[in-house]
């Protein structure tokens, strides 16, 4: 069967609405990098997806099976793993925590798409400097997309590498999306994608509570200093949407400016071993 063109591809809508499936993304033009993004990204849905379900259907048979046998807060529980490694814990602990465990593999889930993206780019960056002739270019790559907020690595993208990549560009890729996070409208996606950024920090260096600092950008959130960031599954879907979507746009222009080839690609069908 023959691809998709790129014209056709790209006039279709980004995504669509299966009443059996939910939303899928519609066939896109895809660099490598970013068939390896699409790939990574599908990998963390199913993994999400099969741990979810182990979580929720191992909770009522773990229930069920405490009560038959009586167990009691102190009964130890011990776990065999396939390599031989044993883990053991008290039943009322496990039963304490198990309520919380979807919400903790989604915030995890979270931070490995936003990684997924990050290393996206970072792979694009440093393509494009090796095609320039770069000696070293995971140094300059590390120079052009870090330490900076989110609209600034994207302007050294179109400074140093050239790349066409404009507020209006992405402002016109999400035309008629409605950007809120936190109960904070945000008109330049680039900015919401900086408020993705400043919440992985907080899972990763502060414990994955809210901070002061944090709270002061977002006064309209219904969150206090010192939470615990939640990061609802309905609400993870809608960011792994606007990555995708974002690595539409970044991946358009990196190809026009150096001219790398992107057959259009079923994402949903992109994983790293059949199954």
């Amino acid at each position: 069967m023959s691809e998709p063109s790129h014209g056709k591809a790209e006039s279709e809508p980004f995504e669509r609405y299966l009443a059996d499936v939910g939303w899928v993304l519609s066939p896109r033009p895809c660099s490598g990098p970013r068939q390896e993004f699409f790939k990574r990204a599908n990998e963390i849905d199913l993994f999400y997806t099969i741990a979810s379900t182990f979580i929720q259907e191992g909770r009522k048979a773990f229930d069920a099976w405490a009560q038959r046998e009586h167990l009691s807060p102190d009964t130890p529980i011990r776990i065999t793993e396939e390599d031989g490694t044993r883990r053991a814990a008290p039943y009322g602990l496990l039963r304490s925590r198990s309520p919380t465990l979807r919400q903790q593999l989604a915030n995890q889930v979270f931070l490995a798409l936003y990684g997924s993206f990050e290393a996206y780019i970072a792979d694009v960056v440093c393509d494009a400097y090796s095609q320039l002739g770069e000696g070293d270019p995971e140094s300059r790559t590390l120079q052009t997309i870090y330490g900076k907020r989110w609209p600034g690595r994207l302007d050294s993208m179109h400074q140093d590498l050239q790349v066409q990549l404009p507020k209006r560009r992405f402002t016109s890729a999400f035309k008629g999306q409605t950007l809120v996070f936190l109960g904070k409208k945000r008109d330049d996606p680039r900015d919401f994608l900086e408020d993705l950024a400043q919440v992985r920090h907080l899972l990763v260096h502060s414990a994955g509570r809210v901070s002061a600092a944090f709270l002061a950008d977002y006064p309209e959130a219904a969150i206090s200093a010192g939470d615990l960031i939640n990061i609802p599954y309905a609400t993870l879907r809608h960011i792994e949407l606007f990555l995708f979507r974002m690595t539409d746009v970044l991946d358009a222009a990196f190809a026009e400016k150096f001219g790398w080839a992107r057959p259009v690609k079923d994402p949903a069908k992109l994983l790293f071993t059949d199954p």
